[in-house]
């Protein structure tokens, strides 16, 4: 693993987002937005999915279908499934050499089978990627190979609400169903941080987007 990016475990309408410096001087108009660390799932894949928005490169959103040697696999892990998958990517980006800030969380399909959906911020080709993730998550048959990844650009932050929408449901067969790597966490931090002054200052409670007080 590289040094200083490894991941951590722990979503959405768009949010305006100001990075510029400053204090909250004010009294604030709107108490009940909590601080980044009272955060659930949800709000913290909203956050990442914003800072990759507003970073200088392009950012994208995917879809990873794994096979189900890869699902037995990961839920069998003494350290978990998403432990599993995140330290499966990890290894394999640092062989490449390929330093990515990315989330990932766990979803299920209609019959329950466990696939990722995730963002990233754009540092290689998307092709050198998805041969990465291959590597990482297990390899499709050849029939299904074209239909086990989908990677497109990041049009909005409301992949991150869809990509979660279920988080409640999968942690009760997995438990922890989000990873963010250490330094998009920080950035996300910073993001939800300036917009929650913003947001805490407005005189008007229904200007307040809703995840950000939406108890996760």
């Amino acid at each position: 693993m590289l040094a200083g990016e490894t991941s951590v475990a722990h979503s959405t309408p768009s949010i305006p987002v100001s990075l510029s410096p400053s204090t909250d001087t004010l009294n604030p108009s709107n108490d009940n937005i909590p601080v980044w660390s009272l955060t659930g799932d949800v709000v913290k894949a909203v956050a990442a999915t914003a800072a990759l928005q507003i970073a200088d490169k392009p950012a994208y959103a995917f879809t990873f279908n794994l096979t189900s040697k890869a699902r037995e696999k990961a839920l069998t892990h003494p350290r978990g499934f998403l432990e599993s998958l995140k330290r499966s990517l990890d290894k394999q980006l640092a062989r490449a050499g390929v330093r990515l800030p990315y989330w990932f969380c766990i979803d299920r399909d209609r019959d329950g089978r466990l696939h990722i959906h995730g963002a990233f911020g754009a540092v290689t080709e998307n092709e050198v990627l998805k041969e990465i993730m291959r590597r990482a998550w297990g390899e499709a048959p050849e029939r299904g190979r074209q239909f086990q990844i989908k990677i497109v650009p990041l049009r909005d932050d409301g992949w991150a609400t869809y990509a979660t929408r279920n988080h409640r449901r999968v942690s009760k067969v997995i438990g922890q169903t989000l990873t963010v790597t250490r330094a998009l966490q920080q950035e996300a931090e910073q993001t939800y941080s300036e917009v929650r002054r913003i947001m805490r200052r407005s005189p008007d409670p229904s200007n307040l987007p809703r995840l950000l007080c939406e108890p996760q």
